[in-house]
């Protein structure tokens, strides 16, 4: 900048191109408005200014989505991982899991480390491993007291909370909370009813547990557990059963997206107002997903792979929150549903 106006009627018309070499969306948002954004240089240049916008889009949306395990055409459990980086608008694939699973549980921990369990080769899992980016390499963690499949997975701020779940003859209602810094498991209160299936999400402190099966049907019933009082509470039910849903938080609403109504994949979608405490249709998918991953970043919804009836899908589609509308996003490698999907606030260039 110096240089530029040290003779800025010459120099002026070659700011663009020198901005375009510094890496801005690495820059703090802080230092990109107080130093940069405020210049009157920068201020009256259309390609300058377009550079900014470009910058402060990555600082919202930083970070990455994560897809782990599931299962597609034959039925056998992945091991593969990949990531969507929307700065490279690409999948990219990253070390396989030591061990394949589907119907994964997956989350975000402490910013950096993903967990996950499931099912693989006719086995339940209580095993669990914890992905480091930083190393792109998977270590062992503490195993979960009940081994099961179709659990939902929520990071309160530190404890990872494993919601519901199954096996081959029980659906369960219990509720198991992992402590990373001792790496040990604990049991907090139930649910009120057995849910496999259950797409979980955290919002304002609370941890919601929305829909699933109980073993004989797919449900719309919700709850809602409050940490401090170790209770569970039934908030209103969704408009529409469904279990493998998935489930993602964006300005204060929560959002269940497809799923399976008693095997029927939907392609509908709930928002939830939680000051209301009420439920309501948005715009659907192009196509029912069951077993669907969900995650976003800024405000669009990434609804990941799932299976649509006749066949497993690599295709994503993303909601735009703001004009409640839907669009086709960059296809994953691998056919799959039942995968593990999350957010992770993370740098892309792993």
């Amino acid at each position: 900048m110096l240089w530029v106006k040290h003779d800025p009627n010459k120099r002026k018309d070659l700011l663009p191109k020198l901005l375009s070499k510094v890496r801005l969306p690495l820059l703090p948002l802080a230092y990109l408005r107080m130093y940069v954004e405020s210049d009157s240089l920068v201020r009256k240049n259309l390609e300058c200014r377009d550079l900014l916008d470009e910058a402060r889009h990555y600082q919202m949306w930083q970070g990455v989505i994560f897809c782990v395990g599931g299962r597609g055409m034959n039925g056998n459990p992945f091991s593969s991982i990949e990531f969507y980086s929307w700065f490279h608008n690409k999948w990219i694939k990253l070390q396989d899991m030591s061990t394949s699973r589907r119907h994964v549980g997956c989350v975000s921990a402490k910013g950096k480390n993903i967990c996950r369990w499931g099912y693989a080769n006719d086995t339940h899992l209580s095993s669990a491993e914890l992905f480091d980016p930083a190393t792109n390499k998977w270590s062992e963690l503490a195993s979960m007291t009940v081994p099961r499949r179709g659990l939902g997975l929520c990071s309160m701020g530190g404890p990872i909370y494993a919601v519901g779940g199954l096996d081959n003859t029980l659906f369960y209602s219990v509720v198991e909370r992992y402590d990373m810094n001792a790496d040990v498991w604990g049991v907090v209160a139930s649910m009120n009813c057995a849910r496999g299936g259950v797409a979980v999400v955290k919002l304002k402190g609370l941890m919601y547990a929305l829909g699933g099966n109980s073993g004989s049907v797919s449900l719309k019933t919700c709850e809602v557990y409050d940490p401090h009082l170790d209770k569970w509470t039934f908030i209103s039910s969704m408009n529409q059963c469904r279990a493998g849903a998935g489930a993602v938080v964006v300005d204060g609403f929560i959002y269940v997206i497809g799923g399976f109504e008693n095997n029927v994949p939907l392609n509908s979608v709930e928002k939830f107002d939680p000051d209301t405490n009420k439920w309501s249709f948005v715009s659907s998918m192009k196509v029912g997903r069951g077993g669907v991953g969900a995650a976003a970043l800024g405000r669009y919804i990434y609804a990941i792979g799932g299976h649509n009836a006749t066949h497993y899908l690599n295709t994503v589609e993303i909601y735009d929150v703001q004009n409640d509308r839907w669009k086709q996003g960059p296809v994953i490698s691998d056919y799959r549903a039942g995968a593990g999907v999350t957010w992770c606030s993370m740098s892309a260039d792993l």
